[in-house]
């Protein structure tokens, strides 16, 4: 479907990074992965070193590829790269802290059939939120020009990075008592609410 694609997004420029899109959905899927079973088990630096790692990743190929005059093809082929170093990096530390060993293909095929509703639900809930995100940029790359999209993206970006930040650490700690739950779990998601309400309202409304 690149043709298809190019079309809509009425960039032609586009076209040859489009094969790069299941490569960094098969590495995003695979962190994702890994992130979950860390923070079942209570991991919480590992998740922190890979994200810092593929920041930092990001940031400096970001840097030393713009030097070096690849602005656009720059900016994806350092995303990528922050990706695949945050999968390793994050199998590194899974590796060497034994947690990879204690799973159970059985047990996890099991497991998957009690919890299916689990993936149903979070799966439409994301794609909501991924939808909403990115329509604005696609409408803006579609109507107007493809640098006033990226200019949107990064003002974006950087207006949702401190927030994301405190919601993402509170989440993994309220995914993993969830996973542990064994009953109602409408307390700990009002309380958790109102703990991000309170702790992101002010930085909201500056």
């Amino acid at each position: 479907f690149n043709t298809e694609f190019t079309n809509l997004l009425n960039n032609k420029d586009i076209s040859k990074w489009l094969y790069i899109v299941p490569i960094s959905v098969l590495f995003v899927g695979t962190y994702q992965v890994l992130r979950y079973w860390n923070n079942r088990n209570k991991k919480y630096k590992n998740i922190a070193y890979s994200t810092i790692s593929q920041s930092g990743t990001t940031a400096t190929s970001n840097i030393l590829l713009g030097i070096n005059n690849m602005q656009t093809s720059g900016l994806i082929i350092s995303s990528l790269l922050g990706q695949i170093i945050a999968v390793f990096i994050l199998l590194k530390v899974s590796l060497k802290d034994n947690i990879l060993l204690k799973v159970n293909k059985l047990r996890m095929i099991a497991i998957g059939k009690k919890y299916k509703k689990f993936p149903l639900y979070f799966t439409f809930s994301a794609g909501i939120n991924s939808l909403a995100s990115s329509l604005i940029i696609i409408a803006l790359a579609i109507s107007f020009d493809p640098l006033l999209a990226g200019s949107y993206f990064l003002v974006v970006r950087a207006i949702r990075t401190p927030i994301s930040i405190i919601s993402n650490a509170i989440g993994n700690v309220f995914f993993e008592k969830v996973s542990k739950s064994r009953g109602d779990c409408s307390k700990l998601y009002i309380k958790t609410s109102m703990i991000l309400f309170l702790i992101g309202i002010i930085p909201t409304i500056l």
